[in-house]
């Protein structure tokens, strides 16, 4: 238990590598997330589950960040860690909440778990390389974040 620990604390640790996630999209297909790079600058890595109340409470913060930031080069990744009872929940809070970013299934937390993520709201915050900047955002240290790395330079 202590080696999955050190395991989990080393590759979730500030500047490693984020790893690829073996995860299941909404209509049940095998993916590798985050997959390969794309163009975006900044990916927001979401753990959540679909009765989190501290998750859903956030939802509409996120969503004005992304849909302010989605054209500058961020992008976010839901993965959720629901089990395989609540599949359904699941997929009925991506409707009812709206939420505009890909969403993934993290069944039953299994890989959650090998990151040692314990509870939810998660969530880590990568570059361009994949390489995680922070982690535990909150939404108002995200759009602070975002608006000094991707706004102030441009201007």
């Amino acid at each position: 238990m202590l080696a999955g620990k050190l395991y989990g604390a080393r590759v979730t640790a500030t500047g490693s590598t984020f790893p690829r996630l073996p995860l299941l999209t909404t209509t049940n297909k095998p993916v590798s997330v985050p997959g390969t790079p794309t163009h975006d600058k900044y990916v927001l890595i979401d753990f959540w589950y679909s009765h989190c109340g501290p998750c859903i409470s956030q939802f509409q913060d996120p969503k004005n960040i992304y849909a302010f930031y989605r054209p500058k080069g961020f992008d976010i990744l839901g993965i959720s860690v629901d089990k395989k009872n609540l599949v359904e929940d699941w997929k009925s809070a991506i409707q009812q909440y709206k939420l505009p970013w890909k969403q993934y299934l993290d069944l039953e937390g299994k890989e959650a778990n090998k990151l040692s993520i314990e509870e939810t709201p998660t969530n880590f915050l990568l570059d361009a390389n994949g390489k995680i900047v922070v982690r535990d955002l909150d939404p108002a240290a995200l759009k602070l974040f975002l608006k000094s790395n991707l706004l102030w330079p441009m201007i």
